[in-house]
């Protein structure tokens, strides 16, 4: 298996999985043809370490994992990818 990345696909979604082009095809097919794709990219290793993963309102972001630590532990229990990962809009 290929090593699992996170990509950052618009102002607001962050999806994992191998590649670009698979997480692109992936994010199309969940959330619509229609759904607005906008300089997608890896997110990079600094990104990983700073970019904060929150679940729900509650906690604030200083609470929050970071991105690899989540990413981490969606390895840990096999996620299968490509898959969601974050958004700041839900």
């Amino acid at each position: 298996m290929s090593k699992i990345k996170v990509f950052k696909l618009n102002q607001c979604d962050w999806w994992a999985g191998e590649d670009l082009e698979t997480v692109k095809a992936a994010y199309l097919t969940e959330m619509g043809v229609d759904s607005e794709i906008d300089n997608p990219h890896e997110v990079t290793d600094l990104e990983l370490r700073t970019l904060k993963f929150v679940e729900g309102d509650d906690p604030a972001p200083e609470e929050g994992w970071t991105f690899k630590q989540q990413l981490d532990f969606m390895l840990l229990y096999d996620r299968k990818f490509p898959c969601f990962f974050a958004s700041t809009e839900w």
